[in-house]
């Protein structure tokens, strides 16, 4: 919202490392690069806000439930409104602060389990960004960012295949 009240984005930005490479999504005029725009379908944005989606952590014992997708979706659907993009940074956390062998005896690497994760960076990106693209997440050109247009309706999780995580869990006790 800080575009709206017309504050410094890049000082937004740059108050933190993770941040300031969103700094690059604008123009001089706040409004979206034509990288940006192209990504997301063409067309101007009439709202110059962005929801940034930093990180996701699923702890082992709840993987494979899907439940990174049902949180995401939920995300986008919550906090979308009013921004005129999503958008993240897809990175592999087993890759976070080094090579997966230089981590292995970190304490948060072996929290999240991501010794079970490959040790080889593109696939396991590549895989990562596969993943958000099921939720309509797309790569902007020459960049390391994915975007998703909040205009748009964000699939259903039966639509891309995700049953109710809910339910899972209501199989599982019986």
């Amino acid at each position: 919202m800080a575009v709206n009240e017309r504050e410094s984005i890049f000082d937004l930005f740059d108050c933190d490392s993770r941040t300031i490479g969103y700094y690059e999504f604008y123009n001089d005029n706040l409004d979206f690069v034509p990288k940006v725009l192209k990504a997301l379908g063409g067309g101007d944005r009439w709202a110059p806000n962005m929801l940034v989606l930093e990180r996701l952590e699923i702890l082992p014992k709840h993987r494979g439930r899907s439940y990174g997708l049902h949180v995401l979706r939920w995300l986008q659907l919550q906090f979308s409104m009013g921004c005129g993009i999503v958008v993240m940074k897809p990175f592999p956390l087993q890759f976070e602060g080094g090579k997966p062998a230089e981590n292995k005896d970190k304490p948060d690497f072996v929290k999240l389990g991501l010794a079970e994760f490959g040790d080889r960076f593109e696939p396991a990106l590549r895989k990562l960004r596969n993943y958000y693209a099921r939720l309509g997440f797309v790569r902007v050109r020459g960049t390391e960012y994915m975007v998703a247009d909040p205009f748009r309706r964000v699939p259903s999780l039966k639509a891309i295949g995700v049953s109710d995580p809910d339910l899972q869990l209501d199989e599982e006790r019986a």
